[in-house]
């Protein structure tokens, strides 16, 4: 993703202390002029758990095992990163 080398990804996570499971949400954005972009597959890899963003960005990945991950981001017409 050759623009999205240069992406803000805004990461709110969400958990409550008791839970056994976590709650990842934001929005991914271009870093130069922080237009969003919409349709791109992130993923926690090596796990079944993704989402797509909207319109304006945004996703959200829900009841995620609390741990270490590596986020992916994948969209048509752009490098993997």
């Amino acid at each position: 993703m050759t623009n999205i080398l240069n992406a803000i990804l805004l990461l709110l996570f969400t958990s409550n202390i008791y839970a056994q499971n976590v709650n990842l949400e934001g929005r991914l954005t271009t870093a130069n002029n922080k237009i969003s972009l919409p349709d791109v597959y992130i993923y926690l890899e090596g796990t079944s758990f993704f989402d797509i963003t909207d319109a304006e960005g945004y996703f959200k990945i829900s009841d995620i095992p609390k741990g270490e991950y590596t986020l992916k981001t994948s969209s048509i017409g752009y490098k993997n990163i």
